[in-house]
């Protein structure tokens, strides 16, 4: 892994730690040329494929931060400097290393990130000397970053092109339509849910395969609509076999707490700003989940808290 030349190496590219946006959209890219010069039969091919997802979720929640305001522009080019600083370190040491082909990937990120704030590229430093490993340990991977750190796939004139532009302010969200059902006139003065929802409280990692079928943590209307669809679909493939009762009570479920949410938003009882703030908690609980996911290895958990995170997102963006 590196550990003699004074670095932790064998982590320099890990995902958790990179903070760029464009060395992430670099990395994607590195990623299809790899899978792309290995071919679909190679199983190596499946490790830069499962990379490439985890660089892409990566990108989406930072884009998430920034458009809700958790990551100010100021705060991200920081976090792109000390970035820059300690892969100038990592790349003195794999230098030192002989590790020729990782150097030159990661001279490129810097020169990447270096753009991107318009930095100039630092000067060369010397390899860390040399520690005994058993010093330190190494650390275990970093969880994703949580509110102030970093989830749907860059628009072209999206917030992904946000970071790029390093002297400009944090990316404003536009101002679209409101969600399903709201109307401005219930809304004024009539403040009887604030909003304050922290999200599906998970007391342990055993407790999370279950949360995405518990309908109570669901506060989207438009996941709401997304999940009674996938109810139907289900009820057509049971037929009549004895799990579509289950599957019948959960319909139903949905169906009552649609239309107590609708009648929510018609009497004025939740307001605009109190839907937005939920919506908001809940994309950050669906995130935590997804990471809870990930540790277990649990791939259909990942990819349906992405779906919802990216309906979350898209109808965010209807109703500020």
């Amino acid at each position: 892994t590196g550990d003699d030349a004074g670095v932790e190496l064998g982590g320099w590219d890990d995902v958790v730690e990179m903070k760029s946006f464009e060395v992430m959209t670099e990395e994607v890219a590195f990623c299809d040329r790899k899978m792309q010069q290995l071919g679909a039969s190679n199983p190596e091919a499946e490790e830069w494929r499962l990379r490439k997802e985890d660089v892409e979720t990566q990108m989406q929640m930072l884009e998430q931060n920034i458009e809700f305001g958790l990551l100010k522009q100021e705060d991200y080019r920081k976090s792109v400097e000390a970035a820059i600083g300690k892969a100038n370190r990592d790349l003195a040491n794999l230098k030192a290393k002989g590790r020729t082909e990782e150097a030159g990937r990661l001279d490129r990120w810097i020169a990447v990130m270096c753009h991107e704030i318009g930095a100039k590229k630092p000067a060369p430093v010397a390899p860390t000397a040399a520690r005994p490993s058993a010093a330190k340990p190494k650390p275990a991977p970093a969880p994703a970053p949580k509110a102030q750190a970093p989830a749907p796939a860059p628009a072209a004139a999206g917030p992904a092109a946000a970071p790029a532009a390093a002297s400009a302010g944090a990316p404003a969200v536009a101002k679209r339509p409101p969600p399903p059902g709201y109307t401005e006139a219930a809304s004024p003065g009539r403040v009887a849910d604030t909003g304050n929802f922290a999200g599906p409280q998970l007391s342990s990692m055993d407790d999370v395969d279950d949360s995405l079928d518990d309908g109570d943590d669901i506060v989207s209307y438009e996941v709401m609509t997304e999940e009674l669809k996938e109810c139907e679909k289900r009820l057509k493939q049971l037929g009549k076999s004895p799990e579509a009762q289950d599957e019948e009570f959960k319909r139903d479920d949905l169906k009552i707490k649609m239309q107590i949410f609708e009648d929510q938003i018609d009497c004025g009882v939740l307001t605009q700003d109190a839907y937005v703030a939920k919506l908001k908690a809940a994309i950050m609980a669906e995130q935590k989940k997804n990471e809870a996911f990930k540790q277990k290895g649990n791939k259909e958990g990942m990819i349906r808290c992405a779906k919802r995170v990216k309906i979350m997102t898209d109808e965010l963006k209807m109703a500020q």
